[in-house]
């Protein structure tokens, strides 16, 4: 895919810079294009928004100044090539002259090089302002050397003479397609950070009923009617917040003189929509209807509730939800 896209620009910009700068029509080379394609590429490259990207592209095209000179070989090619070269001057017992630039600076170097090398034992590059920057490589290793300069990663010797930031996603002097895990070595692997561990269940609960409680107060604000007795997060934000209280403290028969705590069915005056959960952990949602309280309320069309009963009456059950069998509530 992406030696296909890299096709696709290169035909475009033939197109742009031998038929559309030229005024001429490309059918009789390529005949494959259509009429009316080709009047919507025309009028597309020729637009002022076109023209604005085409000059802030080569903008930043004129900062790239360092081309490499590998060829379609990349690193991965042409380490193999500089190895050889290594061993043939160890085998002659010459002096290397790549060693005295540290770290991906020496591949980047190499691949900025000119195709051969004095007799002297000198390095030619393929522009001044290459040169500028092995220069620099030198000064900083030699600062490297005496303590003064302690850049690691992705601020080392390179990244300090060229003076430009290094990208996430790839290593300068390694490759463009290994990232920084890989592509600085595993000398370097002590300095990321290590993942969080995952939360606890307990955790999770917290933050779902904290956001959904948010979410219920907005709606507060904002003006639509939502009983407090319908609050169905609260036991979920409980459980999280303080689950061993309970269970320090027991609790005796005759001992317990707080009125009874009244049902949320009971603080209800009205019909109200309500949401039906399954009651585990998760608090999944059934179905969806409403609520009819302490109102007389004709049931399948023949039988009338006692007033004393609410009668729940869903509108909606999630499809996922309608092999659920729950259990029949009991008041004590």
């Amino acid at each position: 895919m992406k030696e296909i896209a890299l096709l696709q620009r290169r035909f475009k910009a033939h197109l742009r810079a031998d038929f559309v700068r030229q005024d001429e029509l490309p059918f009789v080379k390529h005949p494959f294009l259509k009429p009316e394609d080709w009047e919507q590429f025309v009028e597309t490259t020729r637009s002022p928004l076109f023209e604005h990207a085409s000059q802030e592209m080569k903008e930043k095209r004129a900062k790239h100044n360092k081309p490499h000179k590998m060829g379609r070989n990349g690193y991965y090619g042409k380490r193999k090539e500089w190895e050889l070269e290594d061993e043939k001057l160890a085998v002659e017992g010459k002096e290397n002259p790549w060693e005295q630039y540290p770290g991906h600076s020496r591949p980047y170097l190499q691949a900025r090089s000119g195709p051969t090398t004095s007799a002297s034992g000198d390095i030619t590059f393929t522009s001044p302002l290459v040169a500028d920057v092995a220069d620099k490589v030198k000064r900083i290793a030699a600062q490297a050397s005496d303590g003064s300069f302690t850049g690691v990663r992705e601020n080392d010797v390179l990244t300090e003479a060229l003076e430009n930031p290094e990208h996430r996603g790839r290593v300068r002097g390694v490759s463009i397609s290994l990232g920084w895990g890989k592509g600085f070595g595993p000398e370097c692997a002590e300095m990321y950070r290590k993942k969080k561990k995952r939360r606890s269940d307990a955790d999770k609960e917290e933050i779902v009923g904290e956001a959904i409680n948010r979410v219920m107060e907005l709606l507060r604000v904002a003006g639509v009617p939502i009983p407090d007795g319908l609050c169905l997060t609260q036991s979920v934000h409980n459980r999280s917040s303080d689950n061993t209280a309970e269970e320090d403290v027991p609790i005796n028969k005759g001992q317990n003189d707080c009125p009874p705590q009244l049902d949320t069915i009971d603080l209800l005056t009205e019909p109200t929509k309500y949401s039906l959960l399954d009651g585990n952990k998760c608090d999944m949602e059934l179905s969806l209807g409403t609520v009819y309280p302490n109102q007389q309320y004709r049931c399948c069309g023949y039988a009338v509730v006692h007033p004393t009963y609410a009668v729940v009456h869903p509108t909606y059950v999630w499809p996922n939800a309608r092999h659920i069998k729950l259990a029949y509530p009991s008041r004590g």
